[in-house]
Parts: C-alpha cells; structure tokens; sequence
C-alpha cells in the first residue's frame, strides 16, 4: 500500500493473448473471469441489460478515480438482485485473487471504505462483443475509488485502481510547483 492508501502500490494491470480474437477466449488464463463476467450479465433483468450495455469502451489505460461525484456509467450494483450481488462479488474475488493476501486485504478495506460493492456501477461495452454471440467480453466495475476494468476481447488485459479516497488521486512526490494554466508548444520548453 502506498502512504496515501492506493491498494497495490497503485494501479494494477495483467493480462495473457491465449485465445486472441476467440469468443469466450479459449485457453486464456483468465478464462474463468470472463466467464463469471458473463454469469452477471445473463442473471441482469432486461432493463438492468439496457441501462448496463454501452456502444463505446473507455480507453484501457482509463483507470483514474473519479471520486464521491463520479459519474459513473451503466447500471448501479445496488439495484440488482440479491443474485446479481453475489456474482459481482464473486468477479471481485476472481479479479484479486491474483494478488498477495495482504494486498488484497487492504484493497478490500478501500472498497469497504467507500460503501463497499453497493457503491459500484457496472458496464459492457458492445465493442466487446464476439461474433454477434450476445457475450460481452469488456466489462467494466466503478465506483468513488476504485476501477475493475476487465477487456477480454481481443485478448486479456484488465486494469485495477482501488484507493482509500478516490477524491484524492495517487501523487508520485511532493508538489513543487502549480501550473495555472495548460502549457503548449515554446512554453513548454521555458
């Protein structure tokens, strides 16, 4: 953890191309992850199905925190079913259990810090989907402070940034100076 209690040291990524371009990503590693991904949006209801599916991804490396304002895309997790819920925890586990216990543990309490899994919003992305299949292979967790953002299509590769304060972002030092505007071109330079 790092002194502003950013789970992991910071922002996480992983990944395997096994099963690159292949629906349900054959022979991927992180193959049951997917699969749990997909568990979850076929317990959705229909509406909840809608509110979730989006036309575009976010960028991969679209992992900062967003904080208490958001916003935050898709359907909210605290308006699933009770069913629903246990599946998005279940996708959490899966997703940390590739990390140390004590890493995962902290990240826990920065999740359970700022309202745990009822304070998440869940997306797909139709980009994601292979083949006209109906399984959407991005799939996106998020909430004040923190981001699972799983892309499994054309291969694996799937971002993490959990936070204690995600209205405070990760700094790499002390401030030594404030820019009050954007620099461009020759000011950038001086």
């Amino acid at each position: 953890r790092s002194r502003e209690g950013v789970a992991f040291g910071g922002p996480q990524v992983y990944g395997d191309q096994r099963g690159n371009n292949d629906q349900g990503l054959p022979g991927n590693l992180y193959r049951y992850q997917f699969q749990t991904g997909h568990r979850l949006f076929a317990s959705l209801e229909a509406g909840q199905k809608q509110a979730a599916l989006s036309e575009r991804t976010p960028i991969q490396t679209q992992i900062e925190l967003r904080g208490k304002e958001g916003p935050f895309d898709g359907v909210a997790v605290n308006t699933l079913s009770d069913n629903s819920r246990a599946i998005v925890a279940e996708l959490i586990s899966d997703i940390l259990s590739n990390y140390h216990p004590d890493d995962v543990a902290h990240a826990r309490e920065c999740l359970a810090a700022n309202g745990g899994i009822d304070s998440l919003s869940l997306s797909y992305y139709k980009e994601g989907e292979v083949g006209g299949s109906g399984e959407y292979q991005i799939f996106r967790l998020e909430g004040p402070a923190a981001v699972f953002y799983f892309r499994g299509y054309p291969h694996v590769h799937a971002f993490i940034n959990i936070a204690m304060n995600g209205d405070e972002p990760l700094s790499v030092g002390e401030v030594v100076g404030v820019n009050p505007a954007a620099l461009a071109g020759s000011q950038v330079k001086r």
